[in-house]
């Protein structure tokens, strides 16, 4: 990488991906997935993600079929310290789950709300409100791997389940989670 004269603020942000990902030891994960059957990756994903999933009132005493279908849709996401997960004044469109790491949620003026870690979600309004307006940037303060629910993803998910998406759509615990965004930090 020295001989692509990169910038070594760049240059140390790859080393510690590469160190963050690989602890040390190169190997070529993509092709050892492509050895496994898909029964396993999808095993792998579960253990993963269904504590992710399953921590979300929403999807609590859910049939597990659902919350499987949940899983399966979900996206891996990394992001190195200092990046910046959404912005204020994009659309919502993803539920994100936190699996490690810790960001930092900023009001439209920058000041420090809160900070999210391993096991927290926000943007959960993408599931029923695509087109609001985030009122917050989120911003990763370390190493961060999150995944992510697209709106789209979603809708195709609760589909099957017509009853479900009325159920979820009335649900208390939907609409009375404190909303992060209208809190008061002072």
């Amino acid at each position: 990488m020295k001989l692509k004269r990169i910038p070594k603020s760049l240059y140390r942000k790859v080393l510690l991906f590469l160190n963050y990902k690989f602890h040390g030891t190169y190997f070529n994960e993509e092709a050892i997935l492509n050895t496994i059957n898909e029964q396993i990756k999808q095993d792998i994903n579960m253990h993963f993600c269904k504590k992710l999933v399953t921590n979300i009132p929403i999807f609590q005493d859910m049939p597990v079929a659902f919350v499987n279908t949940i899983i399966f849709n979900l996206t891996h996401a990394l992001y190195m310290p200092g990046e910046i997960v959404v912005s204020c004044g994009e659309n919502v469109n993803c539920l994100y789950m936190i699996s490690s790491g810790t960001v930092s949620i900023l009001n439209s003026v920058g000041k420090e709300l809160t900070h999210l870690r391993d096991g927290a979600y926000f943007g959960e309004d993408a599931l029923y409100d695509p087109d609001k307006i985030r009122t917050t940037t989120v911003l990763t303060l370390e190493i961060t791997e999150m995944y992510k629910l697209t709106n789209e993803s979603y809708r195709a998910c609760i589909r099957p389940y017509p009853h479900l998406d009325d159920r979820l759509r009335a649900s208390s615990v939907y609409t009375s989670r404190p909303n992060i965004r209208t809190r008061k930090y002072d």
